[in-house]
């Protein structure tokens, strides 16, 4: 399916799941609950969200051998994230390695390799997660054979997450050997070996530790900004319902077929339907929801704007 018609299918759709959550809307209700919101939470989130950044910059420049400046880092780091979150089908993510590329010289595939390595922690520690999640929430909200379900699943997904982190980097170094052909551009080998370079450098222990600490670092903050966000709007959520709940949307952005700008729509649905499985009402969920997503949109924003300045100012002074 050609990209503009699949872009324009995705409008479309978006459109009809906003006015279906308009239906629900109504301005004097969400006028109510924006002047009841504890600003003080809100501080607190945004710190949480300021962190979360930080240590992602963190991780990145690691990733990089610190070959990079902090600074310039955590700029394109910041610019990433507020792509990341309004651009449809995730082509923000493809910001951060032209950035490095345009702004400090670093190579396409040493780009996309980190960010390959950075996404791929980030999968597998939400995605253990999510079944822990699953698994004390399903004692009360779900069936009692989801709960049995998601106990295997945590059981096996830990050690094979492990395994996958390992052997990822072999895995990419056979494919890029097999595909030596004349019909194979050897630039795009030689990308693909770079990027299994990076796979197989976290076979050291020190190395794989410090990416092991600073991800799951990064998603206890993350989702410690949906319990502060939660707390906001006088929801009283634990760490494991707001994984539970957020896991829904962030399932959604990653593997829906169809999607828009800023993920609207698709994103403010799957909230309330993880805010309703807690015996939120739909329409108390849908104003909720749309008031989270705006003030996520703003966090993501302000650092983006951030994270231009610091750029524009530092390629002056070079």
């Amino acid at each position: 399916m050609p990209k503009t018609i699949k872009l324009l299918i995705s409008l479309i759709v978006a459109a009809g799941l906003i006015f279906l959550l308009a239906r629900s809307f109504n301005f004097s209700d969400f006028a109510t609950l924006f002047y009841k919101v504890n600003w003080f939470y809100i501080l607190f989130a945004f710190l949480f969200y300021l962190l979360v950044n930080l240590v992602r910059s963190w991780r990145f420049n690691l990733l990089l051998g610190n070959s990079v400046m902090f600074r310039d880092v955590a700029s394109i780091s910041f610019i990433h994230n507020f792509l990341v979150s309004l651009l449809p089908f995730r082509t923000g993510e493809l910001s951060y390695a032209y950035l490095l590329k345009k702004y400090r010289g670093v190579s396409i595939s040493t780009g996309l390799g980190t960010l390959f390595l950075a996404r791929f922690f980030d999968i597998l520690i939400v995605a253990n997660l999510v079944i822990l999640a699953v698994f004390f929430v399903s004692q009360e909200r779900l069936p009692k054979e989801i709960a049995v379900m998601a106990l295997a699943l945590a059981i096996v997904a830990l050690p094979l997450s492990l395994v996958l982190i390992f052997f990822t980097g072999f895995l990419i170094k056979a494919f890029s050997f097999l595909f030596r052909t004349r019909l194979f551009f050897s630039s795009a080998q030689d990308s693909l070996s770079n990027i299994s370079a990076i796979f197989l450098s976290v076979r050291e222990k020190a190395y794989f530790l410090k990416l092991f600490f600073l991800s799951f670092l990064i998603w206890l903050l993350n989702f410690g900004v949906g319990v502060f966000l939660f707390r906001s709007l006088s929801f009283d959520f634990n760490f494991l319902e707001t994984v539970f709940i957020f896991s829904l949307p962030m399932i959604v952005s990653e593997f829906s077929p169809i999607q828009s700008f800023a993920n609207l729509g698709l994103y403010e649905w799957s909230l309330v339907g993880g805010l309703v499985i807690f015996g939120i009402s739909r329409d108390m969920a849908a104003q909720s929801s749309i008031l989270i997503h705006g003030i996520e949109l703003i966090f993501s924003l302000l650092l983006g704007l951030v994270g231009f300045l610091f750029l524009y100012v530092a390629k002056r002074n070079y």
